[in-house]
């Protein structure tokens, strides 16, 4: 008879960025018996924060340390997490939450392992950590893998609503990507040979990389007959976050005090970090909508691959549930999808994972 994976908790989440923001909303809800009182994994980077956050819980919490910005430190985090809960332990839900975004800054910015500072912070790390991960999941009934996205890697998005469909016609990509879009080029994933380097199209070609390999994961997975599922997260415009440190004083005080405060009773095109972390905790556990299906014209025109299986999805505006949505028609591309797959897989060879 085969053992049986370690199961010490009903629903253990492991999440990233869990110390503020819409993650630390996240937490508070999925502690809860309606959300299945959770036991958290707060992958965090700075402890002290982080136990503070842990001791205005109602149930018990784990803090592990993550530096995503150092690629040996998630190595390190997981076994840490081997050593505390098992080398077979079940993880039912992997939040890949924490993130970094320098809109102003047009200088390249490069770590000490060598990779442009906001794909490694908002792409490759998450993806290293959930290839470690995944056996774990794999252990669950029903394992997830939930990306925070965002809605800025999709150029079109605004214009597919107001035009109440999703053509060729609404498309950034119908004679390739233009200038300014987020886009993967396939011999320089990462921007660091750009002749110009943009701050926030780094931001949004990470989210892109981030939806890009969270599609390849679903069909591989699909392939194998995997029951885990690879789900997307569009929180909304959230100018109460942290990603909003690097803006201008003037720049904060517009988003923070303009925007979300005296214009979302009337605009309503901001959310608060409570409604991004509704949205999380419930894409996190609970059931879900069924994925919206790949747009016609990305299959016949851009030769996008459906990514069965796998997710987008925002807060409903009376934030009543969530709606399956359409990603970016990059984002279904098995071209780009694959040129990351194979970026990431070259970072874990280089590592020895």
């Amino acid at each position: 008879m085969d053992q049986q994976p370690t199961r010490l908790y009903e629903r253990l989440v492991v999440i990233t960025g869990a110390s503020s923001g819409i993650g630390l909303e996240a937490i508070k809800l999925l502690q809860l018996p309606e959300y299945g009182g959770c036991r958290l994994v707060l992958a965090c980077r700075d402890e002290a924060k982080t136990n503070t956050v842990i001791a205005s819980l109602s149930r018990p919490a784990t803090f592990i340390h993550l530096d995503l910005a150092v690629l040996a430190s998630i190595q390190q985090f997981y076994q840490a997490f081997c050593a505390q809960f098992g080398t077979d332990a079940v993880v039912d839900t992997l939040i890949l939450n924490a993130g970094y975004a320098d809109f102003n800054n047009k200088q390249l910015q490069v770590t000490n392992d060598g990779h442009e500072q906001t794909f490694q912070v908002n792409f490759l790390s998450h993806m290293l950590l959930t290839q470690l991960l995944l056996s774990h999941l794999e252990n669950s009934k029903a394992g997830r893998v939930v990306f925070v996205s965002s809605s800025l890697h999709d150029p079109d998005e605004r214009g597919r609503i107001k035009a109440g469909e999703s053509t060729i016609e609404t498309s950034s990509y119908a004679d390739g990507a233009k200038a300014g879009v987020p886009n993967i080029q396939i011999d320089d994933v990462e921007q660091l040979r750009a002749a110009q380097f943009s701050g926030r199209l780094a931001y949004c070609n990470s989210k892109l990389a981030g939806m890009l390999y969270l599609y390849q994961l679903q069909r591989t997975l699909g392939s194998a007959g995997s029951k885990v599922k690879c789900h997307a997260l569009s929180p909304g415009f959230i100018p109460a976050t942290g990603l909003t440190r690097h803006a201008s004083f003037l720049g904060r005080a517009f988003l923070t005090v303009c925007l979300d405060c005296l214009c979302k009773p009337f605009l309503n095109i901001t959310r608060t970090p409570a409604e991004g972390g509704l949205a999380l905790a419930k894409l996190a556990v609970e059931d879900v909508p069924a994925p919206a299906p790949m747009p016609d014209h990305v299959r016949r025109h851009l030769k996008g691959v459906e990514p069965a299986g796998a997710g987008y999805y925002r807060l409903r505006k009376d934030n009543s549930g969530l709606d399956a949505i359409t990603s970016s028609d990059a984002s279904y591309s098995l071209k780009l999808a694959t040129a990351v797959w194979e970026h990431v897989e070259q970072c874990r060879s280089e590592l020895g994972w």
